[in-house]
């Protein structure tokens, strides 16, 4: 009985079984279930055959002629359904097994070499009634081995589940046709080609690159330089940057184009296209696509593909060809490509400190244009920009809110977004870590890491678990989480050239040091990237500027109390620091240049200009809603004031740490302000 599992049309089949029973005899459901098939006419188990066959509910015109039911045997359907054998669905026009054990006792008596041809027969009846299910059909016609009627059927199916978007499943049935494609040919080109689309779709990188280098490699010379472009592109946004510096070079080359041999150079570049754009102005003549020359429309294309592919590794090169990419596409004419080529335009100068009327124009204009097209792309990618450019002016609680806005547009709308959504993501959780939402912060870097690793995203697993977001792992008191996060991301990544991830991965390193009590290799790490860093151009970038120089600070005020001789050039290198950041301009550059300042002046123990420096920072950073650097400075004042008034300052700087998801306030309070008696 246990059989059965208290399944009741189960539990009565065995007890019609043991009834015929002599007594003593054993009993199984298999054979409970085999004696009552036999007790069928034929044309009834013909008909379940067939259903326990095709696996799911079955058109009851296609099943009936699978069958060969005549008119006299279809009132079976009504005996068999009454028995309990099969149901009915969707107004008696589909039929399937009452069970799965049903299924699997047919199954087995079901003579191999029946199978082929029941398959067969199942396909051909389908088609005859014109059954969309092409899904379906694939396994009928693989299983009845005919290869190429299977192969169509899993090329129909990837097609209509990539038009339902669903392109994992899409990517699925491409690589089941590809699998009964011979190599080579054409078809196998188109497949892999429509592959590495699917899963550029999907976000998936690593393999969207790999079918676009495979369809490349099957493909005449023109057609080639499209799917080279798609593959480095893919490669580059997925952090596989020797394949895909080593793809655009060579897709750079048939384009004539050519990356700028060096930083100086590429300012340069950039500088000039700029000049020509303030000075030809965002006029444009619209102009459908297909009225311009394909090769014009590839070296809009290539030109996005480096902004957007060195956008985190090389930023001064990435601007320099997205300038290019905003100038060729203006133009051009053509609307969607120049909707997004405004909007990265916009980005790309609020990074490197335009001035917000001429960035807010570009992303107005890039905003107008995509709605006017209706270009869900353009419109995801100009609310990404949008983000950047608020997180660069430091206002980070419109930051915050518009990269959540920017991430759900690209999830609801967006195809072939994987880079548009990594930055929206990382520019979210940059505006967390200074607002002080350490527990969002927490939940996201743990849900971003989980989606870059399903994806085989190796930039997203980077740029996640270095910078500000290992902060993280310290929060939660996990040093040794926070050393082994770096230490995973970083194995997977060249060592050079410097870029972006490496100055993340420094910040992080200076943390990690901070946090173990260790700032002096934090300071040695700093101080021998630094060159590297300064090489980048990344510190015309005035974030990259404030907090570089704020952990370099930090470090070396650690670093002054664990190396008694070097104290005092290491506390004056530190209020260098702190100056430059004061001179920023940024809302945040004061509170975060006074809280420096406060660190100085106690190693040397100036408790009165301390305090002075405290107070200037607990009033800023009140005043931009930075909460978890607030409730440091308020702790840090509190002990140096002391008394009572210090000791309720300390009591609820640490009850708003420990509420927030700090779980070590001390070590916390260490790591973002040293310099004090801890």
């Amino acid at each position: 009985m246990r059989e059965a599992a208290g399944n009741p049309f189960l539990v009565e089949q065995l007890v019609r079984y043991v009834a015929l029973q002599p007594p003593g005899g054993g009993m199984s459901l298999g054979d409970a279930l085999d004696a009552r098939l036999a007790q069928l006419p034929s044309g009834a188990r013909t008909l379940l055959e067939t259903l326990a066959l095709a696996g799911q509910p079955l058109d009851a015109t296609v099943a009936r002629d699978v069958a060969g039911l005549t008119e006299d045997e279809r009132q079976l359907v009504t005996l068999l359904q009454a028995e309990r054998w099969l149901k009915t669905t969707s107004r008696g026009e589909r039929l399937e097994l009452y069970h799965d054990r049903i299924r699997r006792a047919l199954l087995a008596r079901i003579d191999p070499a029946r199978m082929p041809v029941m398959h067969l027969s199942l396909a051909t009846a389908m088609e005859a009634r014109r059954t969309d299910d092409p899904e379906t059909l694939y396994e009928h016609y693989l299983e009845a081995g005919q290869v190429a009627r299977a192969q169509s059927c899993a090329r129909q199916a990837a097609v209509k589940a990539a038009r339902a978007l669903a392109f994992e499943r899409a990517a699925l049935f491409y690589r089941r046709a590809l699998a009964l494609t011979p190599g080579g040919g054409a078809d196998a080109r188109s497949l892999y080609a429509q592959l590495g689309e699917a899963l550029a779709n999907a976000g998936q990188v690593r393999d969207a690159a790999e079918a676009y280098s495979d369809a490349a490699a099957l493909s005449s010379a023109s057609d080639a330089l499209e799917l080279r472009r798609l593959a480095a592109e893919q490669f580059l946004i997925g952090g596989r940057i020797q394949e895909g510096l080593d793809m655009l070079k060579s897709v750079l080359a048939a384009a004539g184009l050519g990356l700028p041999k060096t930083t100086g150079r590429a300012v340069v570049s950039l500088l000039w296209h700029r000049i020509w754009l303030r000075l030809r102005g965002l006029r444009f003549v619209e102009r459908p696509a297909d009225a311009i020359p394909s090769a014009q429309l590839a070296r809009i294309d290539v030109c996005r593909t480096v902004a957007e592919g060195l956008g985190h590794l090389d930023t001064l090169r990435a601007a320099d060809f997205q300038t290019r990419h905003l100038l060729l596409a203006l133009r051009a004419g053509e609307p969607d490509r120049l909707a997004r080529a405004l909007a990265l335009e916009g980005g790309f100068t609020a990074a490197l400190g335009g001035r917000s009327r001429w960035y807010g124009r570009l992303l107005a204009e890039a905003e107008g244009l995509g709605r006017r097209i209706q270009s869900p792309h353009a419109l995801g990618l100009r609310a990404v920009m949008a983000g950047m450019a608020a997180y660069f002016a430091g206002e980070f609680e419109r930051a915050r809110d518009a990269t959540k806005q920017a991430e759900g547009l690209l999830l609801e709308h967006g195809v072939g977004v994987a880079w548009e959504l990594v930055t929206a993501r990382f520019y979210h959780t940059l505006s967390l870590y200074y607002l002080g939402e350490v527990e969002e912060l927490t939940r996201c870097r743990a849900a971003f890491l989980k989606d870059a690793a399903e994806r085989g995203n190796r930039f997203a697993t980077l740029m996640f678990s270095t910078g500000p977001t290992n902060a993280t792992w310290l929060f939660a008191d996990d040093l040794a989480g926070a050393r082994r996060a770096l230490a995973e991301a970083l194995a997977e990544w060249p060592e050079r050239p410097f870029g972006s991830p490496h100055y993340m991965a420094m910040t992080a390193r200076g943390r990690i040091e901070l946090y173990a009590g260790t700032p002096q290799n934090g300071w040695e790490v700093i101080e021998r990237s630094w060159p590297a860093l300064r090489r980048t151009g990344l510190l015309r970038i005035q974030s990259v500027r404030i907090a570089g120089r704020q952990i370099r600070a930090a470090c070396r005020i650690g670093a002054s109390r664990a190396t008694p001789a070097a104290a005092a050039p290491l506390l004056a290198a530190a209020e260098r620091d702190a100056r430059a950041i004061a001179g920023e301009g940024a809302p945040y550059s004061a509170p975060t240049a006074a809280l420096v300042m406060a660190g100085v002046a106690a190693r040397r123990g100036d408790q009165a200009a301390a305090a002075r420096a405290l107070r200037a920072a607990v009033t800023g950073f009140d005043a931009c809603g930075m909460t978890l650097l607030l409730a440091v400075s308020s702790r840090r004042l509190g002990e140096v004031v002391g008394g009572d008034a210090g000791g309720t300052l300390v009591h609820q700087a640490n009850l708003w740490m420990t509420g927030h998801g700090v779980l070590n306030p001390d070590r916390t309070t260490a790591t973002l302000a040293p310099g004090f008696s801890d």
